[in-house]
């Protein structure tokens, strides 16, 4: 009895193969990082978080926070999770007027934790899944 792949079939392997995202040949293995962000003890959206590699590694992770403060992390915003190793925490929120021609940009959290040189935060990923809650100031 001969067993024979339907087109059917074949296009739906040619497609599954196809559509998988490449990965770097130097990609550590990432591991899912959920973060809550809360400022001044509130659940924040739309704080910019980046885990920066203290060792200067070049596989950041970075993500916006939603509607509950949290968000799961993205390695180099393509990859689902974050590499083991040690991290500063770089948040960065503000809020945006415009009137007339004129741009008023402010700054919602501590001047600090907007840089790698000034964050006071820092994190340790574990080779398994996290979840971490940073609570930073407004001022």
């Amino acid at each position: 009895m001969k067993h024979a792949l339907s087109p059917l079939s074949i296009c739906l392997v040619v497609c599954f193969i196809g559509c998988q995202q490449d990965l770097p040949s130097d990609l550590p293995k990432l591991y899912s990082c959920k973060v809550t962000v809360s400022i001044d003890g509130t659940p924040t959206e739309g704080v910019a978080v980046t885990f920066s590699p203290s060792d200067g590694a070049k596989w950041p992770a970075m993500g916006t926070t939603g509607p509950d403060g949290s968000v799961s992390l993205t390695t180099n915003g393509r990859f689902p999770g974050v590499a083991a190793g040690q991290y500063k925490i770089i948040l960065y929120k503000d809020s945006v007027e415009v009137v007339g021609e004129t741009v008023k940009e402010t700054l919602l959290i501590g001047q600090s934790y907007t840089s790698a040189a000034t964050t006071p935060l820092e994190y340790t990923m574990e080779t398994k899944a996290s979840t971490v809650e940073f609570d930073a100031k407004s001022r």
